[in-house]
């Protein structure tokens, strides 16, 4: 009785996490798919994409913002020519989390920097 339904929620939530777990990992990796081909298409080579790539997973990691966001801002305004398109990126990650922003609005605030980069 008591015991078996307890013991159900217990494996109903590990398998609920560990599916979250799956979920995550195949998004951290659709971003960083999506990351190389935008920065090879730019025609970055190898050396610059791991370096940069090390830089958007450490950021990712060390703030909020998940990765997808972080890369795409990374690999758009690199591919716009924007000179350093990873400081750029943290630059505004920083700007708007001392105006009080979260990872909602970074999102917002991603997507007019390279509307604007690209302009």
């Amino acid at each position: 009785g008591a015991v078996a339904g307890v013991a159900s929620n217990a494996v109903t939530t590990l398998t609920g996490g560990i599916g979250d777990m799956v979920s995550q990992a195949a998004e951290a990796s659709d971003a960083m798919q999506k990351f190389d081909s935008t920065m090879e298409f730019a025609g970055f080579g190898k050396d610059s994409i791991n370096s940069a790539k090390e830089a958007v997973k450490k950021y990712a990691d060390d703030t909020v913002y998940d990765l997808n966001t972080v890369a795409n801002t990374t690999a758009q305004l690199a591919a716009n020519g924007v000179k350093d398109y990873t400081g750029l990126t943290e630059a505004a990650g920083n700007l708007n989390a001392v105006a009080g922003g979260n990872a909602d609005t970074f999102g917002s605030v991603a997507m007019v920097l390279t509307q604007t980069a690209g302009a």
